[in-house]
């Protein structure tokens, strides 16, 4: 009785410190940061039910189980299947999700012993996922094989992690061990026992190829696909402070370039925190492109190698006066260098120190490593008061009709040297697809009518643009075949930055001037300055167009962000006039106080439960395959058993059938009928007559052969031996006649 609880205490804390210790210890060192509190409950949970379910198959002193426990043990089976199901369809979706990028970035961070951010927790989701589950067969198989498994699976991840021969060696003997443990001989050694160690090397391979898996660096193998991309918006739009680091550049806070049209998926987890010294409004960008083709934003291959090769290195240029605008990121990281239009100098502060690999103004620019959590970046302008005397003599002027408010709603303004470079990039400027429809060119060259000013003709685009299309981010993507802008301006007409911007951008270019199209964030401050979160409610995209005299300006596109709209004393009326939640969510954290918010009743949960609608057929579909194998289960086990058994038999009588098949031949030579016509007793009379000194023995042996062809008696080594000498013997002696 002592031994049972001495080994019954030993099972229960070898189980804890697989389940519990080993996912603590890895999410200290990487410092995972999420419900890691509430995982390890679950795990501990897990274990429970582990040790629930041995205990309910031990047999109370009767031959069998009772009926009651049975069916209780089954249902907890199907409940650890059915939970451990459901985790790992999860994992495996974050995995193949999220941007290849993101790991690169996790995994440069790591071998600077910058540790913590998304990966590190899913790391520790998976280390929990795998060692509760080993930890649970402890009850029914003991600590030895379990506990290799487990430093199996976590070496594996620290060889993934830092991807050193010592971590690569140490996983491969761990490997050998549980194999060796599982195949290790006995009376139940078999070669399905291999299954299980190949089964998990499959599984650790698999994992590892999904890291190299994916065409493009910001986007995930499956991150396209239409069933994702539902169950993405219905998490985040009924929770919308959880990470959603599943989209393309960006990471979860960016519009989607390609795919136009789509209803945008926006976290409110907070990404930089900015200083505006006294702006109102800032254009953070992140990318510029300059080739729309099938609806689709991207760069150029002529940009991608020209401009790439004028490397505009922003943090080696000098300093001049107070920094504009000062960016910290809080969150994990950051893959790009935050800039403006005017931008002069970077000066960025980041552990280890980022360098521009290649890129510019024009384009973007790459960098050696991601900007990481804590990291500064400040963002240096030349004076604006050049900028501000070209743009009023092209005929700009604020919403009040006079000067900047205190300099800050004036566009940003780059000008670029005169010369034929110049010239012949800023044709590229003009490229217009040939599946632009003609009721587009027909409507740019009515807004431009007789006009040979850029600027009254953009300025002309934008007013007709926020006049006639009511802003809302709940749209639709376009039919397949459709062109986008055609498709927004005569068919849909409502939309969001993206739509205004990309139709700003091609009519433009239709009414002869360039243009182009960027995105990034848009920074709104508060009254009086200081400092304002970026979430994902504050990605943008905005045109960019050339202005002779003047060089490229940034312009509004979108009605609801254009300077001054936040003085109307109907804002959100007018440009949330549907009602949509998620649009009057954007504006608010945007507009913040400046905006007073209009009361009115709050969402009803049905509403709530009406974003998680794309999810639930995937759920019940999975409920019902959980219930399904919960009915069947019994009689697929009964069918396994009865299969299992049989061909135990047939294995046993292969190892037999030789031997016995040359011994009945030979005595069938010498007139002795085989056993099939009168079974093994006659056989042995039979044979008895004709060798009477081995009587006894074929005797012996047919009694053995009876029991093992009908009552599944096994074969052991000894009696193959013993058949094998009684047939040398036989012919030997028939020799001997």
């Amino acid at each position: 009785m002592k031994r049972e609880a001495l080994r019954t205490a030993v099972a229960v804390a070898s189980s804890l410190f697989i389940g519990l210790g080993v996912p603590l210890a890895f999410a200290l060192y990487f410092r995972a940061e999420g419900p890691i509190v509430w995982l390890l409950a679950a795990a501990a949970g897990m274990n429970g039910l582990f040790l629930l379910r041995v205990r309910l198959a031990r047999k109370t002193g009767g031959e069998r189980v009772p009926i009651r426990r049975a069916v209780l043990r089954a249902a907890v089976t199907a409940l650890l299947v059915l939970l451990y199901a459901s985790a790992a369809v999860v994992l495996v979706v974050y995995i193949i999700v999220i941007p290849f990028s993101y790991y690169l970035a996790w995994l440069g961070a790591v071998s600077v012993l910058e540790h913590g951010g998304l990966i590190s927790f899913l790391f520790f989701g998976v280390t929990v996922w795998f060692s509760s589950l080993l930890a649970g067969l402890v009850h029914s198989s003991g600590p030895a094989r379990p506990a290799a498994g487990a430093a199996a699976v976590v070496l594996f991840e620290l060889a993934v992690i830092f991807r050193t021969p010592l971590t690569a060696v140490l996983f491969t003997l761990a490997l050998v061990a549980v194999t060796a443990l599982l195949a290790r001989g006995g009376r139940k050694s078999s070669p399905r026992r291999l299954v299980l160690p190949l089964a998990l090397f499959a599984g650790c391979s698999l994992t590892a190829a999904l890291f190299s898996i994916g065409s493009q660096p910001n986007s995930g193998v499956l991150t396209r696909t239409s069933l994702l991309t539902d169950i993405k918006r219905a998490i985040v739009e009924a929770f919308p402070d959880m990470s959603a680091l599943v989209t393309v550049s960006g990471y979860g806070y960016s519009f989607e370039k390609t795919g136009l049209g789509r209803r945008p998926i926006l976290s409110t987890v907070p990404l930089l925190s900015a200083r505006g010294g006294g702006r109102r409004v800032a254009y953070i960008r992140t990318q510029v492109y300059d080739d729309y083709f099938n609806n689709d934003w991207g760069v150029s291959p002529f940009f991608a190698e020209r401009l790439a090769a004028v490397r505009n290195d922003v943090l080696a240029a000098p300093r001049r006066g107070e920094p504009v605008l000062s960016l910290t990121v809080i969150f994990d990281y950051f893959p790009q260098l935050p800039h403006t239009l005017a931008v002069s100098a970077v000066d960025a502060t980041s552990v280890p120190p980022v360098a521009i690999v290649d890129g510019n103004v024009d384009t973007v620019f790459d960098l050696t490593l991601p900007l990481l959590k804590g990291a500064t970046v400040r963002i240096y302008e030349p004076s604006p008061e050049g900028a501000e005397t070209a743009l009023k003599r092209a005929g700009w002027t604020s919403p009040e009709g006079g000067g900047p408010r205190e300099g800050e709603d004036m566009p940003g303004v780059r000008p670029v040297p005169p010369g034929p470079e110049r010239d012949t990039l800023l044709d590229r400027y003009l490229i217009i697809p040939s599946t632009v429809t003609p009721r587009i060119f027909d409507l740019a060259l009515r807004l431009k009518g007789r006009e040979t000013s850029a600027w009254k003709i953009l300025s002309d685009i934008g007013d007709y643009l926020k006049k006639n299309y009511p802003y809302t981010l709940d749209t639709v993507e376009t039919p397949a075949g459709g062109e986008f802008v055609d498709d927004f301006l005569f068919e849909t007409r409502k939309g969001y930055c993206v739509h205004f911007a990309t139709a700003f951008v091609v009519l433009a270019r239709c009414a002869g001037v360039p243009a182009r199209y960027a995105t990034g964030f848009l920074a709104v401050f508060p009254p009086g300055g200081g400092e304002t979160k970026i979430t994902g409610l504050n990605a943008h995209a905005w045109p960019e167009a050339w202005i002779d005299g003047v060089g490229w300006v940034s312009l509004e596109a979108t009605p609801a962000f254009e300077p001054g709209s936040d003085l109307l004393p109907d804002y959100y009326r007018r440009f949330n006039r549907r009602g949509d939640e998620q649009t009057a969510r954007q504006l608010q954290a945007l507009m913040g106080d400046r905006v007073p918010v209009p009361a009115g009743p709050k969402p009803a949960a049905g509403v709530f439960l009406g974003r998680l609608v794309p999810v639930l057929p995937f759920a019940g579909a999975a409920l019902g395959l959980a219930a399904a194998a919960f009915l069947l289960w019994p009689a697929v086990k009964k069918a396994a058993l009865r299969r299992r058994r049989r061909f135990a038999l047939e294995r046993r009588l292969r190892r037999l059938n030789r031997p016995l098949c040359r011994l009945v031949s030979l005595m069938e030579r010498r007139g002795a009928a085989p056993p099939e016509d009168g079974g093994w007793l006659a056989w042995s009379e039979a044979v008895g007559r004709l060798v009477p000194p081995e009587r006894r023995r074929v005797r012996t042996l047919a009694l053995k052969a009876n029991r093992i062809f009908f009552s599944r008696a096994p074969v052991g080594k000894r009696y193959l031996r013993f058949v094998r000498g009684l047939t040398a013997r036989l012919a030997r002696r028939l020799r001997e006649k």
